[in-house]
């Protein structure tokens, strides 16, 4: 953890990159922590299956936090093929911090999952009249091969890695810009050279795992679109209202990754396969650090929107249940009134 001065726990590379990484990361972390106590009380009160899968989901974020921010704390030079490592991370040598820095990178597959999961679920719920974790076998099919993409990717990043000597030669002592970072103080990840053809499987992985990704959600979506639909016409108003609520939700919660994840690491991803020779090397750049003030900008809003949306549902349900017990009160008086005067 950079702590505005170079220490034990971190030896920044740069310090206004730092700063600002680690005051974003601070207030990501306050999110994570409150969102997930929140929900972890609302869950006692409801024993809601999908307010505990969102409490698991918080729970791993608070994960990545850490392990980006505070452990690790990776500094990305796209779009040269290379990371560093400058948290504690780096006293396990460059091997763990490759693992942690595949494992953090691997964050937009697994957030994919998660928001796909949450989706399903409220599926099974709504339209299937089962509970949340009930699945049929197409439906166990879909989600067994995006946790096998997750590990694949994973796994490729860790293998794609290549020795330190081999990054050194062919990255860092040929770009002015990277050589005060071979002075030993930085753990070092590096892919291409010997290994380029890892990074097309990585990318075949990727986008094989997104289409599986794509196709589950949409099918899902029309489902239950259609679904609702149908109820507007029955004129079941209180049932659709409540179902349209859910659905807008999760339509929400997805579109916050596509636009804070999918969209710029799509971007990221173009500028490391076409900005990496002359004269496109600068304006690939500005990529430089994107990934993990990605992250972190989607983990503070994730987290208030899960605490917002929630929050109002609880008023929801307060203002009916005071407007019910008010009907019942009025109903009740106007019973014991009636009582009254027919005993006179």
């Amino acid at each position: 953890m950079y702590l505005f001065l170079n220490t034990f726990f971190s030896q920044c590379p740069d310090e206004f990159y730092c700063k600002l990484l680690t005051i974003m990361a601070s207030i990501s972390l306050f999110c994570q922590i409150f969102s997930a106590i929140f929900l972890f009380k609302k869950y006692k009160r409801k024993k809601n299956e999908y307010i505990k899968f969102l409490l698991i989901v918080r729970s791993c974020h608070i994960f990545y936090n850490i392990l980006g921010s505070y452990i690790g704390e990776f500094r990305t030079f796209l779009p040269r093929y290379t990371i560093i490592c400058y948290g504690l991370i780096r006293y396990l040598g460059d091997i763990a911090c490759s693992i942690s820095g595949s494992l953090f990178l691997s964050l937009a597959i697994a957030e994919g999952f998660c928001i796909i999961y949450a989706f399903n679920g409220q599926y099974n719920i709504i339209i299937r009249e089962v509970r949340f974790h009930e699945n049929n076998k197409l439906q166990w099919l879909s989600i067994f091969l995006m946790i096998i993409y997750f590990f694949l990717f994973f796994i490729t990043f860790s293998l794609g890695t290549i020795p330190r000597e081999e990054a050194i030669k062919n990255i860092y002592m040929v770009d002015n810009e990277l050589k005060k970072y071979i002075n030993g103080s930085f753990t070092i990840i590096a892919f291409g050279g010997s290994k380029t053809y890892m990074f097309n499987i990585y990318l075949t992985i990727a986008f094989t795992g997104m289409i599986n990704t794509i196709t589950h959600y949409i099918y899902i979506c029309g489902k239950i679109y259609k679904f609702i639909k149908n109820l507007q016409i029955n004129k079941s108003s209180n049932i659709k209202r409540n179902y349209s609520k859910h659905f807008y939700h999760h339509i929400i919660s997805s579109i916050f990754p596509v636009i804070l994840i999918y969209i710029p690491t799509l971007y990221l991803s173009l500028a490391v396969i076409f900005f990496t020779h002359e004269p496109y090397i600068e304006f690939g750049r500005t990529t430089t650090n994107a990934y993990s003030f990605i992250i972190i900008s989607y983990s503070i809003v994730s987290s208030i929107y899960i605490v917002i949306y929630f929050w109002n549902h609880s008023s929801e349900e307060s203002h009916k249940k005071s407007s019910l017990q008010i009907k019942g009160n009025m109903l009740l008086k106007k019973f014991i009134i009636r009582n009254n005067i027919d005993g006179k």
